[in-house]
């Protein structure tokens, strides 16, 4: 008989990402609460909830246009749900969180979460 369970995640990692269609090389931290089922010896994973996401921009020069294109996007739409493509899975649905700045201002990255901002 198969016991569900709920675990928390985090993973994290480098590598080209899309956020609202716009292509990125950032750094990645993904947090939540993942279902799974266990029973007959295997483990099959389910749905993902209370996801946090953190997106740290590599600052790469010839990025620099792509990035103001994402800020651009994210602040037109604060309360829409945005979608980001990490490797092979989408997660449809994150809310604009934050936008975290270096001394001077520039945007070194942007954090979503699962549920809107209160």
């Amino acid at each position: 008989m198969d016991e569900a369970r709920t675990r928390n995640f985090t993973e994290s990692g480098t590598g080209l990402i899309e956020i609202q269609d716009v292509p990125l090389h950032v750094r990645w931290r993904i947090s939540g609460a993942q279902e799974y089922a266990v029973g007959a010896g295997s483990v099959v994973d389910g749905r993902r909830t209370g996801l946090e996401v953190s997106v740290f921009f590599d600052n790469l020069p010839e990025e620099s246009a792509a990035v103001q294109t994402l800020l651009d996007k994210i602040g037109a739409e604060q309360a829409r749900p945005l979608e980001l493509k990490l490797g092979r899975t989408t997660n449809p649905g994150l809310y604009f969180s934050e936008i975290r700045t270096d001394q001077s201002g520039a945007a070194i990255g942007i954090m979503f979460a699962s549920a809107p901002k209160q």
